[in-house]
C-alpha cells in the first residue's frame, strides 16, 4: 500500500511538473522553481518511511525519463534551461532526500 502511493504521488508530480514547469515570470524561471518545490515538499512528506522515499525516487525518475521521450513530435520537456533544470533537478532533489533519512533531534 505504500509503495502504491508513493508510485501514484510519483506520477502526479511528474506530469503537473512537466506542465508548469516552462512557465517564466518576468525572465526568471518560476515553473521550474515551483515545480520542484513540490517535489522537496512531497518528497519530505514520503521519507517518515524509508523504501517510501526510494520509491517515489524511482517512480519520479522513470515517469520524467518516459514524458520526456521523443516519441511524439511534440516533445513535454524540451533540451532548454526549464527543460535540464526539471528533468535533472527533481530526480536529484527526490535521491537526496530518499538518501538522508529524517534526522533526530537530540
Amino acid at each position: 500500500m505504500v509503495a502504491l502511493r508513493a508510485l501514484a504521488l510519483a506520477l502526479v508530480v511528474a506530469v503537473l511538473g512537466t506542465v508548469m514547469h516552462q512557465t517564466n515570470l518576468n525572465g526568471l524561471p518560476f515553473g521550474s522553481g515551483l515545480a520542484l518545490l513540490i517535489v522537496l515538499l512531497v518528497a519530505l512528506n514520503l521519507r517518515k518511511i524509508r523504501a517510501s522515499g526510494w520509491i517515489f525516487f524511482a517512480g519520479l525518475a522513470a515517469f520524467i525519463f518516459f514524458i520526456g521521450m521523443d516519441i511524439h513530435p511534440d516533445k513535454m520537456i524540451p533540451a532548454n534551461f526549464n527543460g535540464y533544470i526539471w528533468s535533472y533537478g527533481s530526480v536529484t532533489i527526490a535521491a537526496f532526500v530518499a538518501m538522508f533519512p529524517r534526522l533526530k533531534n537530540r
